[in-house]
């Protein structure tokens, strides 16, 4: 769990206030990532995608997985395995979830005319086995599958390093950046303390000549005494 935003070497690098929402992104975006992966296999598979109530079910499932993958660093020898069977679990709840394309029927046939109509027993067969069809896995699904295991794998190990190193940078910048958004600081000028006690020189002075008068330093003065 060491250098990770989520972890406690990485998380030293964001402030208490800013680590839940780091958590939480990062959770976001490795689930999103695998959904839309799996997904886009799955189209490119042949198949189709259900409707919203089957995305939002997929999503969750997607998102407990990454918060399990956020708690530590990502690794690809750890991704790999977990991705691979996220998209068989994607793979068949996309099966599941999205209902069977049914045969059409030809426009202008009406109740009565199929009723007089005579069906073939092979257009029964396939009809019959239309669902167990779209449960099968065709070697283009599975190949579409395993490329978006390492996509995602790719994806997320670079990003999450990306991430890191940001926070590493911004980490080491902020600091500057604040001293030169609040401007030079103007320093007081320095008070000296003044020694108020006369000198035998100032007392000689104001002996000879008052208060009133500045006389000149005390060696010329002497000379002219």
């Amino acid at each position: 769990m060491d250098g990770t935003l989520g972890s406690s070497d990485g998380a030293g690098l964001l402030s208490d206030a800013a680590r839940p929402y780091a958590r939480g992104a990062r959770v976001v975006l490795i689930g999103s990532t695998a959904l839309a992966t799996g997904l886009g296999a799955h189209l490119l598979g042949g198949s189709r995608v259900p409707g919203g109530l089957g995305l939002a079910a997929l999503a969750t499932l997607c998102l407990a997985v990454a918060g399990l993958l956020a708690l530590g660093r990502l690794r690809a020898v750890t991704l790999v395995p977990a991705l691979g069977a996220l998209q068989v679990a994607l793979h068949l709840g996309l099966d599941v979830l999205t209902p069977a394309a049914h045969p059409a029927v030809p426009s202008g046939v009406g109740p009565h005319a199929m009723a007089g109509m005579t069906l073939d027993p092979g257009t029964l067969a396939s009809a019959g086995t239309a669902p167990a069809m779209h449960m099968t896995t065709s070697p283009t699904m599975v190949a579409a599958h395993a490329v978006a295991v390492l996509v995602t794998a790719s994806l997320l190990v670079v990003g999450d390093r990306a991430a890191l190193a940001a926070v590493r940078w911004w980490s080491v910048v902020r600091p500057q950046v604040e001293a030169i958004a609040q401007g030079p600081v103007v320093g007081r000028r320095r008070a000296f303390p003044v020694d108020a006690t006369p000198g035998p020189c100032r007392a000689l002075v104001v002996a000879r000549r008052g208060l009133g008068r500045r006389g000149p330093p005390c060696p010329g003065f002497a000379l002219a005494a």
